[in-house]
């Protein structure tokens, strides 16, 4: 697992082998990420040699503001420039914290895929800030849920990636153990913080292949003509092919990047399916 400074790290009870680590910076798009190692330890200090001539345009999250989320009604955190360890009884709101760190960076949550969830039970509101990163959930009228950097609203493919954060979880054993599916998904997540293209890429595929499929179900109920059937199979395959290869050519990078450095982060070899997608 390669982290990067500082080092977010949750444990739930001290009898419990669980643990949450985290590592936030914010870099330049051209700067290469270095991180710190784990091997065998849950933190070996100290950069390896060739990351000591690398320069970080980077800031430390220092505050957390937190309005109606989970648990919490309103409540800042300060964090130290280190490392930082957060420790309590079960169910006190460890993991909303890690959480509402996780939206600030990715956009979504990690533990939910109905917005309203996020939202303090009697509340019809939450919200989470840093000091230029904000997002809204609103349900005060419609639902709705707002992006706002300095101020100033944001789609979220452009919101994503302005904190830049690495989660691990208990269920991340899932990434070797799983479906090939969720070795996808942990990439898309690494790389949608990081790549603009690649999160675009991403949103497009997606929309495209839920429309193709529709399209092919219609056509097999006898619900569209042939006529109208094919030149709309044809526009949504060139969507999925042109935007797999982007997805495909991003994740071999990364996997190439991963493995050409094998010694500096872990002993092994990663393959990668050359496939579109």
């Amino acid at each position: 697992m390669l982290l990067m400074k500082p080092l977010w790290m949750l444990l739930e009870t001290p009898g419990k082998c669980r643990s949450i680590l985290w590592s936030i910076k914010k870099m330049a798009p051209n700067v290469q990420d270095v991180g710190e190692q784990l091997r065998g330890q849950l933190l070996v200090e100290g950069e390896p040699s060739s990351a000591r001539s690398v320069r970080y345009n980077s800031f430390v999250l220092k505050k957390l503001s937190l309005q109606n989320f989970r648990n919490y009604s309103k409540r800042t955190f300060e964090f130290c420039s280190g490392a930082t360890l957060i420790v309590g009884p079960n169910a006190i709101g460890k993991t909303n914290i890690l959480e509402a760190i996780y939206c600030l960076a990715t956009g979504k949550s990690f533990r939910t895929v109905n917005e309203r969830d996020v939202i303090k039970e009697g509340s019809d509101f939450a919200a989470v800030r840093t000091t230029d990163l904000e997002i809204l959930w609103d349900s005060r009228e419609r639902f709705q849920k707002l992006y706002r950097i300095n101020g100033v609203g944001k789609r979220q493919h452009d919101f994503a990636g302005n904190l830049r954060a690495v989660l691990f979880a208990p269920s991340d054993i899932e990434i070797v153990a799983d479906s090939p599916s969720t070795r996808r998904h942990y990439l898309d997540l690494v790389l949608s913080q990081s790549h603009k293209e690649y999160r675009l890429a991403a949103r497009i595929y997606e929309k495209a292949l839920r429309q193709r499929n529709r399209l092919l179900w219609q056509a097999r109920e006898s619900r569209i003509s042939n006529i109208e059937f094919r030149p709309q199979l044809e526009y949504w395959n060139d969507l999925l092919i042109n935007n797999g290869q982007v997805l495909h050519n991003f994740r071999r990078k990364f996997i190439d990047f991963l493995n050409e450095r094998k010694d500096e982060f872990f002993p092994i070899t990663i393959g990668y399916d050359h496939s579109i997608i």
